[in-house]
């Protein structure tokens, strides 16, 4: 099970993310915080599997995830540190349509669905900047994908 921890500091790559589209990247940082909750998971911890609802964006910070797809034994994908996963189908509230799995212990920044439905309400603009940043990480992971053959067009 995942266990919240306390912090103050989101990690450097995500400011640096962060500071590419916005002027005011500390303080925009330290308002988005109080919406993410830092959590750990072990080695073969499921953060989810393929085909539950999408509840929760997360961003490592350390570690390493793998990208399970249709039941195959082999990863599609890694996440290492710097990374998003589960954005997009958390913003489109789609069903996961791959699971994710700890493969080394890891530590998280997560944003859960109801977290995001009140930062949309309560700072429009940092939602959209948010949306914003995890489109442009979205972006480049799906060129990967393409250059490994995994996504025909993009």
């Amino acid at each position: 099970i995942a266990m919240p921890m306390d912090s103050e500091c989101i990690p450097v790559p995500f400011l640096q993310g962060l500071s590419k589209i916005c002027r005011d990247s500390n303080e925009v940082l330290s308002e988005l915080r109080r919406y993410f909750k830092r959590v750990e998971y072990k080695s073969g911890q499921f953060l989810w599997q393929e085909n539950d609802i999408s509840k929760v964006l997360v961003y490592l910070e350390s570690g390493l995830l793998g990208v399970l797809s249709h039941g195959r034994s082999n990863f599609i994908d890694f996440t290492v540190p710097g990374q998003f996963s589960g954005e997009l189908s958390c913003f489109t509230e789609d069903l996961r349509r791959n699971s994710l799995l700890a493969i080394k212990d890891s530590t998280l920044w997560c944003i859960d669905r109801s977290s995001l439905d009140r930062l949309k309400l309560e700072h429009p603009h940092l939602y959209i900047l948010l949306q914003n940043i995890t489109i442009i990480f979205a972006s480049h992971r799906l060129n990967h994908l393409h250059l490994l053959g995994y996504v025909h067009s993009v």
